[in-house]
């Protein structure tokens, strides 16, 4: 004989799982990307002309304040969800979050 309510409490403790494994694999998620633009960061941090005063670059470019500065950039466009404007004291700043 089953207790009343031991199906409601089970199915709770299995949406419980289930939250905090989605929980677990956005944070890891988040730390990967973060990973990877550390090593954009590095590897790749260069803006590359695409015609005069227009500019194509990484992550790692973005986050290069000396070469956007020496360039004399004043916009930045970014085309992604997690990342932010790294210097918006010092660049204006245009978001489009995709996927």
């Amino acid at each position: 004989m089953s207790m009343p309510g031991a199906g409601q409490a089970a199915e709770r403790d299995e949406r419980g799982r289930d939250d905090y494994e989605q929980q677990q694999a956005r944070v890891l998620m988040a730390l990967m990307r973060g990973f990877c633009a550390a090593r954009y960061r590095k590897a790749d941090n260069t803006p590359c002309p695409i015609e005069q005063g227009l500019y194509l670059g990484s992550v790692g470019a973005a986050l290069n304040k000396e070469a956007l500065k020496s360039l004399n950039i004043t916009h930045v466009l970014i085309v992604a969800r997690s990342l932010n404007p790294a210097f918006p004291a010092e660049f204006n700043y245009k978001k489009i979050e995709v996927s």
